[in-house]
C-alpha cells in the first residue's frame, strides 16, 4: 500500500517503481515487473538498486546476456 501511496504522490519516482516492480515479481506478474524495473531505469539510469534487482530478474528469467548488461 505504501508503494502505490508513493507512486500516487509521485509516478516519476524510481524507488518506489522498483519496489513496485520486485511486488510484481512476487505476485509472478513477470511483464508488469520488467515494465517497472525499465521505468525506474528510464527515470533514474544510475540507480543501482534498480539496475540490480532488474539484473537478478533478468538472470532466473534465464536472460543472461541482458542482466550482464545491467
Amino acid at each position: 500500500a505504501m508503494t502505490e501511496r508513493a507512486l500516487e504522490l509521485d509516478a516519476d519516482n524510481a524507488k518506489a517503481r522498483t519496489l513496485s516492480a520486485m511486488i510484481h515479481e512476487y505476485d509472478l506478474d513477470w511483464p508488469a515487473a520488467e515494465a517497472e524495473y525499465r521505468r525506474a531505469i528510464e527515470l533514474s539510469p544510475n540507480l543501482d538498486f534498480a539496475r540490480n534487482n532488474f539484473a537478478f530478474f533478468l538472470s532466473v528469467m534465464d536472460r543472461q546476456d541482458e542482466a550482464l548488461a545491467q
